[in-house]
């Protein structure tokens, strides 16, 4: 029981002896008065183990809930540092390992769907000049909006979007047939130019990454 229900009960049970011992004419005042002091010791000493048992019930309810929050906080380290070593650490996009990993999830999948696997290595043209010509921060950040671009393409298509390495990207994709693949890669294509990203010294007529 709770303390406050021990309490209520206890004393309720104690009161009612020594009420009845206190008007019993058939009990000497002296037999009386070690009853009540009987019944009263007791009921300290019920209410003390009451409040130990309380105590204890508390204090393992609390090392309880310590071990629970530990062992969720362990959880989600582990899940955390997972998440880091599947993931690129400058685009945010699965790395390599990532990507053969959900290669892998595929190939099991593959013998229970008539769909194939697709797969589009994409480099970025002339990113060698693009660093060299603005430095390497200015081709960080030209590889983060390619990269997100790349993303929001890939879930649309429900396809796997990676970094390969350098300024490669991959993607994985469930497809029908070979023209859907390079369907798919000129649609890659197109994205990329379209976002319009100024390549200052580009080799040939386009003046945005491609």
């Amino acid at each position: 029981f709770r303390l406050w229900v021990s309490i209520i009960v206890a004393t309720s049970v104690t009161l009612a002896y020594c009420a009845y011992i206190f008007q019993s004419e058939y009990i000497s005042s002296e037999t009386k008065l070690i009853l009540i002091s009987l019944f009263t010791n007791c009921l300290v000493v019920a209410l003390y183990l009451s409040w130990r048992l309380g105590v204890e019930r508390y204090r393992a309810f609390i090392n309880s809930l310590r071990a629970q929050l530990q062992e969720q906080a362990a959880i989600e380290k582990g899940n955390e540092l997972i998440e880091i070593a599947y993931t690129d650490p400058l685009t945010g996009l699965k790395n390599r390992r990532a990507i053969q990993r959900a290669f892998a999830e595929m190939r099991q999948d593959w013998a229970q769907s008539d769909d194939e696997i697709g797969l589009i290595l994409v480099d970025v043209d002339h990113f060698k000049r693009y660093n060299d010509h603005l430095g390497h921060q200015a081709g960080d950040e030209c590889l983060m909006i390619l990269s997100k671009a790349l993303s929001e393409l890939a879930a649309s298509r429900g396809a796997v979007a990676g970094r390969y390495g350098g300024e490669e990207f991959i993607v994985l994709c469930r497809i029908a047939g070979k023209e859907e693949l390079t369907e798919f890669s000129q649609l890659i294509c197109t994205s990329i130019e379209e976002l319009g990203v100024p390549h200052p010294d580009y080799d040939g007529n386009s003046q945005v990454v491609t």
